[in-house]
């Protein structure tokens, strides 16, 4: 994990997502920065965000958005390599195409609606 291009601040974003079983990877950096959301996009996949702040799913694969907004425990702080990671109310979202999820309010939106 580093530093990226400062596009996206607010956001850690991982790809291969699914097809390199990378959820406990995204897991562990939003637990480590629990002020930013996990974007995890699978290959042939895109996750477009708008200027309006929704992100927008296309391609054949998911996007998963992994929100710490609610977390209410995590023991981040004490792991190390031989202490598994704990979080409690840790809130994952799976979008395919046609899917949106709105950044700011940190809700999905449901192909079309």
């Amino acid at each position: 994990m580093s530093v990226g291009l400062g596009i996206l601040p607010e956001v850690v974003v991982d790809q291969h997502f699914h097809n390199r079983n990378r959820m406990a990877r995204l897991m562990t950096a939003i637990a480590a920065h629990p002020d930013r959301l996990g974007v995890g996009i699978d290959e042939d996949t895109a996750a477009i965000f708008e200027d309006d702040r929704l992100l927008r799913v296309l391609g054949r694969g998911t996007v998963t958005v992994v929100d710490p907004g609610e977390v209410s425990y995590s023991n981040q702080f004490w792991v190390n390599a031989t202490t598994p990671l704990t979080i409690h109310n840790l809130r994952v979202h799976i979008l395919s195409e046609g899917s949106s999820y709105h950044l700011l309010k940190r809700i999905p939106i449901s192909p079309g609606v």
